[in-house]
């Protein structure tokens, strides 16, 4: 069954009131300094998320239950304004030779019930006829002046990407995820091939070899966004890949907590105006007093793009901090009423099912449906 609800329609029916492969060395990186060889996947996020739970002072200033969090001294909160780091208001068209000229159309758009699909693997998993591998980097690690810790990476470049001429650039966090569930770097070749997908470097990241992944990725600050534009890229990216600087090239996601971080960054930044998230973690931000929801309707409109994916009510994680699913509808909903496109997937299974890998190749079709670089 297919639901598609346009605009606010479907607040009400939610009862939701408050929204009305090769391999190669990189620049920057020490090899192996969090462990000989490749990153270790992420522990199971729907059970180290309940770990996260209250006694944070507020980023908005909000007294919560407990003292603050001295993670998060040295970051600033996304005000409720929606104020963001950008070289011009938020949502201002980029104008540059790089731009990335998208005509989507609506198709795809709102909320789909697909439950009682995505029960099988997407032939996106296996490289097409005519489609060749990218390249993907050895595993190398970071060490982040910001957190004081390391951050294992690994970078991938479609096939078709060019030095010199703009690619689009992605990240995610829980990068080893991303590389082995999601078969993000096979889905990619098949769709750059394609056309579908423009020229594509990605940047993988995983949560800190010697840190804690819940608490790099829960609090909604701007400190993983400085990590990311200010150390981690200068190094890893800019050297060696041409990348658009057009926030509409720019897509960031996650799994679980780490959608909630990618989310944040880019919230706090203008950077990004893409985003994918799967079973993403909106629900742990109220413990440090902020309500996605609510701050998305109470910003300037943003032009964003954005896929999300849940699995049904009830099946997701579920916690003294609500319904994940009715979290993630509540956001959905939020940026409906701000304009901006979106699409929800309620998909099978639970929070760590297989539904957002085999709905993968779908969301980056939509994200990039009819885009194409000016130049």
């Amino acid at each position: 069954m297919k639901l598609e609800c346009p605009g606010l329609m479907r607040v009400c029916l939610l009862g939701f009131v408050s929204a009305c492969s090769g391999q190669s060395s990189l620049p920057g990186a020490t090899i192996g300094a969090a462990g000989d060889g490749d990153a270790q996947a992420p522990a199971s996020s729907g059970q180290k998320e309940a770990d996260s739970g209250a006694g944070a002072t507020s980023p908005l200033g909000d007294a919560a239950d407990g003292p603050s969090r001295a993670e998060d001294a040295a970051g600033t909160t996304p005000g409720m304004d929606g104020a963001v780091e950008s070289d011009g208001e938020a949502g201002a068209a980029y104008v540059g030779t790089d731009k990335l000229v998208c005509t989507p159309g609506p198709d795809g758009n709102g909320v789909h019930d697909d439950t009682a699909g995505l029960q099988t693997d997407p032939p996106e998993w296996t490289l097409m006829a005519g489609a060749k591998p990218g390249t993907l980097t050895a595993s190398a690690s970071f060490l982040s002046t910001i957190y004081g810790q390391h951050f294992p990476y690994r970078v991938y470049a479609s096939a078709n990407v060019v030095k010199g001429k703009p690619a689009v650039f992605m990240t995610f966090g829980d990068g080893s995820e991303y590389i082995g569930g999601f078969h993000t770097p096979t889905v990619l070749d098949n769709l750059t091939a394609s056309g579908e997908v423009p020229p594509t470097v990605v940047l993988f990241i995983d949560p800190p070899s010697d840190g804690d992944r819940v608490m790099t990725y829960d609090p909604p600050t701007d400190k993983y966004s400085r990590f990311l534009l200010t150390e981690i890229m200068p190094a890893a990216i800019d050297p060696a890949y041409t990348i658009s600087k057009d926030p509409a090239a720019w897509a960031t996601g996650g799994h679980s907590a780490s959608a909630e971080q990618d989310w944040t960054v880019l919230w706090t930044t203008d950077k990004f105006h893409k985003f994918l998230g799967h079973n993403s973690s909106f629900g742990a931000a109220p413990t440090y007093g902020v309500d996605w929801a609510k701050t998305i309707m109470n910003a300037p409109k943003r032009d964003l793009r954005v896929s999300l994916v849940v699995a049904a009510v009830g099946k997701d994680l579920v916690d003294q901090r609500g319904d994940w699913t009715k979290i993630n509808e509540g956001v959905a909903m939020a940026l409906a009423g701000k304009g901006d496109d979106y699409r929800l997937i309620i998909g099978p299974g639970t929070h760590g099912g297989p539904a957002s890998q085999r709905d993968f190749p779908n969301a980056l079709r939509w994200a990039f449906r009819n885009c194409k670089f000016a130049m």
